[in-house]
């Protein structure tokens, strides 16, 4: 992604030499954007998985990272992320890569329909047994949940992005042996990924 390094570069380099500014958030969120944009992409179009790359990661530390990560397009969103319960003791033994794509994709889709002005709940925890993550927002009712993970598909005509990323999340969950669930109740929705028995 040699391009998208260059305008990161050169973001850090303008913050450096001049600060914050509104206009260099709007890039950096539009970065971040491109990126995942292509990651999902790559997986799509036949990157491949190998079980050899797996390893035990933090759960909780690798989720905080990654929402730390996202916080300037959150921001454009006119949200945020509260790591409301984070247990740091949970571990999941998955490739680094799959597991960014799950968490980068929950936190973003979540930051893309949130009600502005409110946060997203992150939560890791054990539940039978089983590490779990999920991420809570405000938002506008869901009709048909089940369409979520469709490919292409899209909340809504303003959604950014391909309409990838759930259908994405959905499957390299199955791959791995994970259940991704969604509930929405009132005003919010929640999606949470239980990682099932780990090595």
């Amino acid at each position: 992604i040699i391009p998208l390094s260059v305008i990161d570069t050169s973001l850090q380099m303008q913050r450096m030499d001049y600060g914050e500014s509104g206009y260099v958030d709007s890039i950096a969120s539009a970065s971040t954007t491109l990126q995942g944009v292509y990651k999902n992409m790559a997986y799509f179009l036949g990157s491949r998985r190998q079980d050899s790359d797996k390893k035990m990661i933090p759960l909780g530390e690798f989720v905080k990272s990654r929402a730390e990560y996202l916080k300037v397009l959150a921001a454009a969103y006119k949200c945020s992320f509260e790591p409301e319960s984070i247990d740091g003791e949970v571990t999941v033994f998955w490739a680094e890569s799959e597991l960014e794509r799950v968490v980068d994709n929950l936190l973003s889709n979540a930051a893309k329909h949130s009600v502005g002005n409110t946060s997203i709940k992150i939560r890791v925890s054990k539940q039978e047994g089983q590490p779990c993550f999920e991420a809570e927002n405000r938002c506008r009712r869901i009709e048909n949940s089940v369409k979520l993970f469709e490919e292409f598909y899209k909340g809504s005509k303003e959604s950014s992005g391909l309409g990838l990323g759930l259908h994405i999340t959905l499957k390299i969950c199955e791959y791995n042996g994970a259940k991704i669930s969604v509930k929405n109740e009132n005003d919010s929705v929640s999606f949470k990924v239980c990682f099932g028995e780990q090595k």
